[in-house]
């Protein structure tokens, strides 16, 4: 049931149901229905555009910056950790597995990151109901293969984001770990530094990739799947956010930020003037005059984590986790 209203909540599926309901409106209201399925088809187009896709994801990762790795070691992290995004077939056949490309970029940066500050490494994600192994599992075997990297600590049970977090501070906190550099694209870490703050933990952001806003020429106005499935990322991002807001159980002490429908940002930002935004991280603004809409949201509260994880003691193939 989760994955169906997922699927329908966002693009392209979301829009569709809007063009239809306004031509079923047409019915009994032939202005009223016209206008809605106008406007519906007049969003998805723009979704479906690399100049509206590229803003609305650079819109979401704006308050995010590269790390400086700090001069004194005692005002560093004390681990990366690595967030799963999902995997791929390598034959034709449902077996073997390997981690996809989003996961391939992330483990690359937690990989370079661990060489140059020499901190420990966590791997987090678990499997779902179409892959054969934990996500965790994968990324250890390609970091130990690909980079010659050992995490130290394998979280193989978290379904979702939020479980990273709670999964993942469980295992920190026990060695005495409560600071993190956290991997991820920069359009993700908004949502998953929320949720790693909220578990407890200080967190560097340490995106692994940014979105740039597309040229203004021809080709960035044209439909192409890549710039739909940029903004269904978008779209995932903003609902995540304002979820989390409503589930977790105390509002943050720390950088709330701005969410700003990015509906409106489609429909009317991009005339001539772009917006500068403020990303609050503590006590300091950070203005990104290039972007247009700043929907992040940050929170930070204590989770009631929930039994399920594990490290880098059990079997490296053992089978029994859940996806991220």
């Amino acid at each position: 049931m989760y994955s169906l209203i997922k699927a329908l909540a966002l693009p392209p599926a979301n829009f569709v149901l809007v063009i239809v309901l306004g031509l079923i409106l047409r019915r009994w209201m032939p202005r009223a229905g016209l206008f809605v399925a106008v406007a519906g088809a007049v969003v998805l187009y723009g979704l479906s555009t690399s100049f509206v896709a590229t803003r609305l994801l650079a819109a979401v990762e704006s308050g995010i910056v590269l790390p400086v790795l700090p001069v004194d070691s005692k005002d560093r992290p004390g681990a990366v950790v690595v967030l799963a995004a999902g995997f791929v077939y390598e034959t034709p056949g449902e077996a073997p597995q390997n981690v996809d490309s989003m996961t391939l970029e992330r483990l690359r940066q937690g990989a370079r990151l661990h060489q140059e500050s020499g901190l420990p490494m966590l791997v987090t994600g678990g499997w779902s109901r179409n892959n054969q192994i934990e996500l965790a599992i994968m990324m250890q075997r390609t970091l130990r293969q690909d980079f010659g990297v050992e995490p130290i600590w394998i979280e193989k049970q978290s379904r979702t984001t939020h479980e990273n977090a709670v999964f993942s501070a469980r295992i920190l906190k026990s060695r005495g770990i409560r600071s993190v550099y956290l991997v991820s694209q920069a359009w993700h870490l908004p949502r998953a530094v929320a949720a790693f703050e909220a578990a407890g933990l200080s967190v560097t952001a340490a995106p692994s990739s940014f979105v740039h806003p597309s040229r203004i020429e021809v080709n960035a106005f044209l439909p192409a799947a890549k710039a739909l499935r940029r903004s269904y990322f978008a779209m995932h991002e903003f609902f995540g956010l304002a979820w989390y807001r409503w589930t977790l159980t105390e509002q943050p002490p720390v950088h709330p930020q701005i969410i700003v429908c990015h509906y409106s940002a489609i429909l009317g930002v991009y005339h001539g003037s772009v917006l500068k935004l403020g990303s609050i991280r503590g006590n300091t603004i950070d203005h990104r005059p290039d972007h247009a809409v700043n929907a992040a949201i940050a929170f930070s509260s204590n989770f009631n984590p929930s039994p399920g994880l594990s490290d880098n003691t059990s079997s490296p193939f053992s089978i029994g986790g859940v996806s991220s």
